[in-house]
């Protein structure tokens, strides 16, 4: 978390912000370990005085281009996430980047457990080169899925975890994608059919269609639960067949839903619709 809808949305609304166009004056950071392999001051050095000519989605990345063809290049990993902008500068618990726009309003970025990511970025392309096909592309056909895909002896949901696969699919929707499609998460790769695999695809894109329509998945209340800029909760776990439901009914067969552990992640699956 956050995974393609989440960040999506939280890209949309930054675009709704009204920063793109706009001079960047101040730049401050409370974390360093926040930002990727350098300092506050150098990150304050390429970005202050530089106009934000873009904003975009890259898989789960946010990239914000410059002017002076650099990118930052933002991770929300498990809690980050952009907040309200301020028009007066403060310093409160879980706020590790500020970044002042010619308007006067700060960007907030919040981040309880600290994992996110900043980056600036030179060459963007070879930057992201290890990443797979955008899922909600019209690229993403059945034959490119397939070839990413491959023919290994790994399980399905460790493969379509990996972003070398398909780019932005996480825990939630790989889940969701796999009981659409009525695939067991242990199959291996290789056994899965030519015609599941096209059901695949479309399932996944499914999926984060309803995710990305619904504002994202939002899990929890807690303050490192998901929010979108404007401060609202993603609607779409009220859509979820699968995730974090083990021990209900499934909707379909009524069977109990249950739940293992692969690739370290908590999966859950229906036992019946999936066999």
């Amino acid at each position: 978390m956050p995974e393609l809808p989440e960040v999506e949305t939280t890209k949309n609304d930054l675009i709704d912000l009204g920063f793109i166009g706009q001079e960047i004056v101040d730049f401050k950071c409370h974390w360093d370990n926040i930002l990727e392999n350098d300092t506050c001051q150098n990150f304050k050095s390429f970005l202050v005085h530089e106009k934000l000519l873009k904003l975009w989605r890259r898989a789960k990345y946010i990239v914000f281009e410059l002017s002076n063809s650099k990118y930052l290049v933002v991770h929300l990993r498990m809690t980050g996430q952009f907040a309200k902008p301020k028009l007066d500068y403060e310093h409160l618990k879980h706020e590790h980047v500020h970044i002042q726009f010619e308007d006067n309003r700060w960007l907030v970025y919040k981040d309880t457990r600290k994992f996110g990511k900043f980056t600036i970025v030179s060459d963007i392309d070879a930057y992201f080169k290890h990443l797979g096909p955008e899922p909600l592309l019209d690229s993403f056909t059945d034959k490119i899925f397939d070839q990413c895909l491959g023919k290994t002896k790994g399980n399905i949901k460790s493969r379509l975890l990996n972003q070398l696969v398909v780019a932005g699919l996480g825990n939630i929707y790989v889940d969701e994608a796999l009981y659409l499609s009525h695939i067991l998460p242990t199959r291996m790769v290789k056994d899965v059919k030519p015609f599941e695999r096209k059901l695949l695809r479309k399932s996944i894109q499914k999926v984060l269609s309803d995710g990305l329509d619904n504002m994202g998945t939002s899990l929890g209340t807690g303050e490192g639960n998901y929010l979108s800029v404007s401060g609202r909760r993603g609607q779409n776990k009220q859509r979820l067949k699968v995730f974090r439901r083990e021990g209900l009914e499934c909707f379909d067969c009524k069977s109990i839903i249950l739940k293992v552990k692969l690739a370290s992640r908590g999966t859950h699956y229906c036992p019946k619709c999936q066999s």
